[in-house]
């Protein structure tokens, strides 16, 4: 504890290295931000930190790769990214269990009940890994659906508003939905699935691994 008392000093000592870093404002990732804002985290390291805010994975890769972040958070359904090289993981954060599938009151309880209807999912994210998963347990595809590609901005209310059958989507969100639609069913969830680990990571733009080492090492 002591060495990294002393480490974090002479960082904070030393000139500041830029970041810039990506982020979702979820259960995940949102607590350490507020942690690391609250305690200066940033500055005790040496990092003059740029914090910009996503609402999910893929968008992050994409600015990543377009050179506006250095590092970023990824959930388990955009874990595919770094698997096909586009980005690097630089660790772990956790087993991400925030992961549902939620139909409208007065809707059937199963998957199989959202054959034909329209189904709100933002593609390549941790909603699309769940809805994907939930329909292969009921013997079905994407093909069995009508899959409606949506932003979680707009995926929420476009649920609240009934105007879609169901929603694949991760906590916060979800949180939001089922305050407004306290009857909304959850057909499938994380949980559902106990020899799968949904993990999530950080993860870092692959030209920021070599030019920025060391503001991904602090």
């Amino acid at each position: 504890v002591a060495a990294i008392g002393h480490t974090g000093l002479a960082l904070a000592q030393q000139k500041p290295v830029k970041i810039n870093f990506g982020y979702i404002a979820d259960a995940a990732v949102g607590p350490l931000i507020a942690i690391a804002n609250k305690r200066k985290l940033w500055e005790k390291y040496g990092l003059e930190a740029n914090l910009v805010s996503f609402t999910n994975g893929p968008s992050q890769v994409v600015a990543m790769e377009a050179g506006s972040l250095d590092a970023g958070f990824l959930g388990a359904g955009a874990m595919w990214l770094p698997a096909v090289g586009r980005v690097k993981v630089l660790g772990i954060n956790l087993l991400d269990f925030g992961n549902v599938v939620l139909g409208q009151p007065g809707g059937g309880t199963t998957m199989a009940s959202l054959k034909g209807k329209e189904v709100g999912v933002s593609e390549g994210t941790s909603g699309e890994m769940i809805l994907r998963q939930a329909l292969a347990k009921e013997g079905m595809t994407m093909a069995d659906i009508q899959k409606i590609n949506l932003d979680p901005a707009t995926l929420v209310p476009a649920f609240i508003a009934a105007r879609i059958a169901a929603a694949a989507i991760w906590f916060p969100p979800a949180g939001t939905i089922l305050q407004r639609v306290p009857d909304a069913k959850t057909l499938a969830s994380d949980r559902d699935f106990p020899t799968q680990a949904p993990v999530s990571a950080f993860v870092a733009r692959l030209e920021s691994v070599k030019d920025n080492r060391e503001g991904l090492v602090r």
